[in-house]
């Protein structure tokens, strides 16, 4: 099946609540913007499940400041599903104060699981973005003040 599914996930909601997430489930033709469950709107990292378009997960803060400066960073991670509203999903990830705003990561050969990265470490997700556990990989303390720009998840 082609899904015609597109997602635009943005900065606009931090001066107008209810903007920062849109999408289109048929190609474009016509926008919505579902934000109920969301109480941080300032959006910058965004997923998709690629074996479930229609579960997806955003980072977000309550302004730039809090999502990319480091002294002043709290940011959240929400998940939305089919018909749901957004759910904060706090289960296995650093706290909120201090995090910068994720970079996600996907892969096709591996459905249903997620890949987060921010300035705490590189986190995985099993189970859609559900629960993570921090991988075990070399972190140097220095890139707590660094704001990860993307993540790339290679197939193996």
């Amino acid at each position: 099946m082609l899904w015609s599914y597109l997602y635009s996930a943005a900065g606009d909601g931090f001066m107008t609540a209810g903007k920062g997430y849109q999408e289109s489930l048929d190609g474009g033709k016509t926008w919505r913007d579902p934000d109920e469950g969301l109480q941080h709107h300032y959006l910058y990292g965004m997923t998709v499940d690629p074996a479930d378009p229609e579960t997806i997960l955003v980072s977000a803060a309550t302004s730039p400041q809090a999502a990319h400066h480091p002294r002043g960073a709290e940011s959240f991670v929400y998940r939305k599903t089919k018909g749901q509203s957004w759910q904060m999903v706090t289960n296995g990830l650093p706290e909120a104060i201090g995090c910068m705003v994720a970079a996600f990561g996907t892969t096709p050969s591996e459905p249903g699981v997620f890949y987060l990265l921010n300035n705490k470490g590189c986190y995985r997700s099993p189970d859609a973005g559900q629960h993570w556990e921090r991988l075990n990989l070399p972190w140097n303390e220095r890139l707590v003040y660094q704001h990860p720009q993307a993540l790339v998840i290679p197939q193996v």
